[in-house]
């Protein structure tokens, strides 16, 4: 009987354990979202606490930023000058320092405003 109860113990330790790990690898994921669109901006989603990001957002020109993920892993950029043009496309590309990366694509020719994140 107490062979029974440590077994049932230790099953309950190690899908407590797996529950945890697997909830961190889908939180971790990193992900762009557009925050809005006058002026255009970028939320990161995922990072990991206080990495440091170059974010490249490329439209009709070339906007370069580098924010700092906060202790959850979130960061806004405003690209005060950017001004995407959904019939031409644009990108934004987010690269940390510790290892996260994401991508945000527009292709060309939806002649539509962005989506916004809710």
């Amino acid at each position: 009987m107490k062979r029974l109860v440590a077994l049932l113990g230790l099953v309950a330790v190690l899908a407590v354990g797996v529950q945890q790990a697997v909830g961190r690898t889908a939180a971790g994921r990193a992900v762009l979202r557009v925050a809005g669109t006058e002026p255009f901006s970028v939320r990161g989603i995922g990072f990991r606490p206080g990495e440091h990001v170059t974010l490249v957002a490329t439209a009709a020109a070339r906007s370069v930023a580098r924010p700092v993920a906060s202790a959850r892993g979130v960061f806004v950029v405003t690209f005060p000058h950017m001004n995407p043009d959904s019939c031409r496309g644009y990108a934004v590309t987010a690269t940390g320092n510790l290892g996260s990366r994401a991508v945000l694509k527009q292709a060309p020719g939806r002649c539509q405003p962005p989506p916004v994140a809710p």
